[in-house]
């Protein structure tokens, strides 16, 4: 059966059909802003020289100091934490794109990097559901409320679409989904 020459070149083809739309919606590191070059392409927070911005989706939303000082406690930590799994999901982008091109083709070492990957966009992703259900919980009600109806305008804010602000990246809150 000619199947199998084949094989390396279908997969090659799915491969590349699943990334490079991800790939094409990545977002330019800087965007024309003073500080670009001292952010990291994934910096957890979109950090601008010594300060750091809101999650997107609270921007215009009024916030007391007290709950500025709350959300800053929780995303501070995950900063590092995002760091290192962006690192570890670059990293592991990279290692799949060399098995990919290579020669032989190796099936099962493009399978491993293929869970391991996984692993570490589900550690991302369940790090940011947890850091948002906290930064929500310090939201009043009315806040919250404006933010869902933030949400649900056609080019809002989401939670779950890449920005500058990335400690607690995919929310999750059962009021706040969109």
């Amino acid at each position: 059966m000619k199947i199998a020459p084949k094989f390396p070149r279908l997969l090659t083809i799915c491969v590349l059909t699943i990334t490079l739309p991800l790939a094409a919606l990545a977002e330019p590191m800087g965007k024309g802003e003073p500080h670009a070059d001292k952010c990291a392409p994934h910096s957890p927070m979109g950090m601008k020289g010594p300060m750091q911005e809101m999650p997107p989706y609270l921007k215009g939303i009024q916030l007391t100091e007290t709950q500025m000082d709350k959300i800053f406690e929780i995303a501070h930590p995950q900063v590092p934490v995002m760091r290192n799994l962006s690192k570890q999901r670059h990293q592991l982008m990279a290692e799949l794109h060399q098995a990919t091109i290579a020669t032989p083709f190796d099936e099962a070492k493009i399978r491993k990097i293929a869970d391991k990957l996984a692993d570490v966009e589900k550690k991302i992703l369940l790090q940011r559901t947890l850091t948002d259900a906290k930064i929500f919980a310090i939201l009043s009600p009315e806040q919250r409320a404006e933010v869902q109806q933030k949400m649900n305008q056609p080019h809002g804010p989401s939670l779950h679409k890449p920005t500058g602000f990335r400690p607690g990246h995919h929310k999750a809150s059962p009021q706040v989904r969109s």
